[in-house]
């Protein structure tokens, strides 16, 4: 998702066929990492992870939370650098000010797709409008492709995958 103006055409890189795989990651990730995910039934990335397994994702599933060892029955990580298997796809779910540091993470880990689902970025004021700048460029500089922030998520029931925050039953 890019803010601002549409691209020139001097600015599009790639075949088309190439920018569609590309995002095609964002629909049919092998793995994927939840930054953030809590035990609290309420909290989003603890609905995404129930989404996920109500929907039978066939791909690896990666909850991080420094602070936790499990979260539904899979192994927690306390970084994305933490986890030793590639992972195509990282859903951030942290409060605001820790976003940045968790984009630096997926960088490191070389996670080259992130959603991002925390708010109070333009939604939010100058301010918040100034954070979303900094992040939008910091992704670009790690050669991460990034979706938000405040972003609703993904859904491709056809592969078990739901990144949204709202609950499906």
């Amino acid at each position: 998702v890019r803010v601002g103006d549409p691209p020139q055409p001097d600015e599009v890189t790639g075949t088309l066929e190439t920018r569609l795989q590309e995002m095609s990651r964002f629909f049919h990730p092998r793995s994927l990492a939840i930054m953030g995910a809590p035990r609290h039934p309420l909290k989003a990335g603890n609905v995404i992870l129930r989404n996920l397994q109500r929907l039978g994702f066939r791909g690896a599933i990666y909850p991080v939370n420094p602070i936790m060892d499990e979260v539904l029955g899979l192994r927690c990580y306390p970084s994305a650098t933490a986890i030793e298997a590639t992972v195509d796809l990282a859903v951030v779910v942290v409060p605001r000010d820790a976003v940045l540091a968790v984009l630096e993470d997926c960088g490191q880990a070389g996670i080259p797709n992130v959603i991002v689902s925390t708010a109070g970025f333009s939604d939010d004021g100058p301010e918040g409008q100034r954070l979303q700048d900094e992040l939008v460029a910091r992704a670009g500089e790690l050669g991460i492709r990034l979706m938000g922030p405040n972003s609703i998520g993904t859904v491709e029931v056809g592969a078990g995958l739901v990144t949204s925050l709202a609950s499906v039953e």
